[in-house]
């Protein structure tokens, strides 16, 4: 019994081994993705870094070839004679050093340098060309680019937020060495970056600015050029950087769909731009169109980020990571199932074919024990009847040898006992045959509708002679109108089993009580007497077929010892209940109930 309770147990630790199993193997595919993403964004990176390089050094090539006569070894002394009379006269000397210079900033200014800033050795702006008005500060954010600027000739470059010419800035030495010292720095315009990198990458691109870095380095009034970032509160758009319509400026994917990428992804968005790292992500619109963006950070001078270059692709790459590792999922999942499945079907056939095995030798067992019992109980029935026959046989043979010299009143005594002893082997016969129709299926049951009262009734007049022999009277103690559902043959043989037990084990003289009364759904007699009575071992195996029951009763009447077999059979054959209650020389009380006929 133990075992089976354990192999019910197997289903529910298969379902938590099965969930387990679902939710590592989930976790595997979900790492797996993870990482395909993180070299797929590598990868980019790493391929927009190359390209944005390229970018920035085209820009410093074009930039060195237009000032290559302001260099500190040019011929040409352009820069020098601008640079020499900003110092001397730094306030009548604009007008003569823009027109010295305005040539050369009309060439950059049409290759996509927004800015043009000279500035003295002491880190003063003496002149702005794309803002001539404004000068006499202090450059102090990019102090730490100017401090690496190599004086043999090599440029500095950098990112730059805010101020009056934001961008990617190059920063180069000019002027006489050996009397004033100075700086040109050149800033290129983000149109013209996102122009030039789109000839290597046909993508959208999008900068952002660090808010903070703007508000540090611009005047007031020049505020009005810089818009709030839907993406970040921390970050500026340039509104210059926002007109798409501009001359030359093609447009790979349309700006709706890059603000319902950005709506799509904003969440994402805000937690890496927090990282100041490199991400990427992925995301399809209503349009059905995939895109992936890619979050380049770039430093200023510093070492500090100062701005985000977004480069927003058509690109469903990520996209089908995703999708096949749903797929990979899915297919895992129901391979696991099928497994788990083919599992679960196994142990349920192997349990039903141990419940069924279990079953089996149950009822093996049960056959034994059936079979020893019959064995033994024929032995007992073999001998019961032997025993009538061999007292017929005696008696027979004494009456044939001496019939004639045998008194009359010997010879009426023989033929009583004759009588006597094929009345029981009648009987037991009788009994038998019964109890073999009755266990083979033999008997009809055909219940219907009786008057309990009336069959009593019937059943003791049928008991009278027994009664008046020994002079036993019966006191009835009847419910009314008591209606049963069984049948009549059977319930007629039980209540006339269970008197003439009582009339034969009473002692002559007594009465036999009969008394019936009413429950839900049964009606229950019991039959008491006042004679030998019975032991507890005795009540205890008086159903039992394999135990010999049969003992003579008061006044010798021989017994079959298979009525009360057949009484327990039929009690239960009709749906009822059979108890006994006895003490040795007190009497015993049969109890039985059969149920109730119901409208």
């Amino acid at each position: 019994m133990e075992n089976r309770l354990h192999i019910k147990k197997l289903p529910h630790l298969l379902i938590l081994l099965f969930l387990i199993t679902e939710s590592f193997s989930a976790w595997i595919i979900w790492q797996n993705y993870q990482k395909n993403h993180q070299v797929y964004i590598k990868k980019n990176t790493r391929e927009f870094e190359i390209g944005l390089t390229a970018t920035l050094h085209h820009f410093e090539e074009v930039a060195m070839a237009m000032l290559s006569e302001i260099a500190p070894n040019a011929n040409t002394k352009t820069c020098d004679s601008a640079i020499l009379l900003l110092t001397v006269q730094p306030d009548s000397g604009k007008l003569v050093a823009q027109k010295l210079l305005g040539d050369i900033y009309s060439k950059l200014l049409h290759r996509g340098f927004k800015g043009f800033t000279i500035i003295n050795s002491q880190r003063e702006v003496m002149l702005r060309m794309h803002n001539p008005g404004y000068f006499g500060d202090t450059i102090t954010t990019l102090n730490s680019l100017l401090d690496s600027v190599d004086w043999s000739g090599n440029n500095i470059t950098g990112f730059y937020a805010g101020g009056t010419a934001a961008g990617y800035c190059i920063a180069l030495p000019a002027g006489n060495k050996q009397s004033v010292r100075g700086f040109v720095i050149l800033s290129i315009d983000n149109v013209a970056l996102q122009q030039e990198m789109k000839k290597i990458f046909p993508y959208e691109y999008v900068f952002l600015i660090n808010k903070e870095s703007v508000l540090q380095t611009t005047p007031y009034p020049m505020l009005t050029g810089y818009t709030f970032s839907d993406l970040s509160v921390d970050y500026f758009y340039e509104k210059s950087d926002r007109d798409l319509n501009r001359p030359g400026m093609k447009q790979y994917i349309a700006q709706s769909e890059i603000v319902l990428f950005n709506k799509i992804n904003k969440r994402e968005i805000e937690k890496g731009l927090i990282k100041n790292l490199p991400f990427g992500l992925n995301a399809k619109t209503s349009t059905g169109n995939s895109y992936t963006g890619l979050f380049f950070p770039v430093a200023g001078p510093d070492k500090n980020t100062v701005a985000y270059i977004i480069s927003y692709s058509s690109d469903a790459t990520l996209s089908d990571y995703l999708k096949d590792t749903f797929i990979i999922l899915i297919i895992s999942t129901l391979l696991i199932a099928l497994v788990f499945t083919f599992i679960l079907f196994s142990i349920s056939t192997f349990r039903q074919l141990k419940e069924k095995n279990w079953k089996l030798a149950e009822s093996e067992k049960q056959l034994q024990e059936l079979n020893l019992s019959k064995d033994k109980f024929f032995s007992i029935i073999a001998h019961d009847l032997r025993n009538p026959f061999h007292g017929l046989v005696g008696l027979a043979e004494v009456l044939t040898e001496d019939f004639d010299a045998m008194p009359p009143e010997k010879a009426r005594k023989f033929h009583q006992l004759i009588y006597d002893s094929s009345r029981q082997g009648y009987q037991l016969v009788n009994n038998l045959l019964e109890w073999t129709r009755m266990q083979t299926g033999r008997v009809s049951y055909q219940p219907e509708k009786l008057n309990l009262n009336r069959l009593i009734d019937e059943v003791t007049g049928q008991l009278d002679l027994m009664l008046g022999s020994k002079q036993i009277t019966i006191e009835k103690d009847m419910a009314p109108a008591l209606f049963v559902w069984s049948d009549y043959q059977m319930t007629s043989a039980i209540v006339r089993n269970l008197l003439s037990n009582a009339i034969k084990f009473s002692y002559p003289g007594h009465s036999i009580a009969v008394k019936s009364t009413r429950t839900a759904d049964f009606a229950q007699i019991s039959i008491t007497d006042t004679g030998v009575g019975m032991d507890k071992e005795t009540c205890a195996s008086l159903w039992r077929i394999e135990i010999s029951h049969s003992s003579k009763g008061t006044a010798g009447e021989p017994g079959t010892g298979l009525g009360l077999i057949l009484v327990h059979d039929f009690i239960e054959r009709n749906g009822g209940t059979i108890s006994v209650k006895s003490e040795p020389d007190k009497g015993s009380t049969f109890t039985f109930t059969l149920p109730l006929f119901k409208i």
